[in-house]
């Protein structure tokens, strides 16, 4: 998926990048909507690619449009996640998922 995506941002040789940031979800392991079961770190790996394809072939300008967040209180740590790599914060200790759980994970 990746490939493909970097190789449509190629092809229009952009002077910037766009996103948009959308959380839609409740707690992402059980999102009834998209099903994404995307955490935290997720979001972070995520914030990783966005960073590295502007600075490669943007020059590292970024444009990020927020919207959305079911989850209010979830939404802003997966922001926070995804703002630590794109701002190339990895100096900091990560902020901890407080609701890194999966059902199957019990004994």
């Amino acid at each position: 998926m990746l490939t493909v995506v970097k190789s449509h941002y190629l092809y229009f040789f952009p002077h910037y990048l766009t996103i948009k940031n959308l959380y839609l979800l409740y707690v992402p392991q059980f999102d009834p909507n998209g099903r994404q079961c995307l955490t935290i770190e997720g979001y972070r790996k995520i914030g990783k690619i966005v960073h590295d394809l502007a600075k490669q072939h943007s020059d590292g300008r970024l444009v990020i449009v927020q919207e959305g967040g079911y989850h209010v209180t979830y939404s802003a740590y997966c922001l926070h996640a995804f703002l630590e790599s794109v701002l190339s914060l990895a100096s900091l200790p990560p902020l901890p998922d407080p609701i890194v759980y999966y059902p199957e994970d019990e004994p």
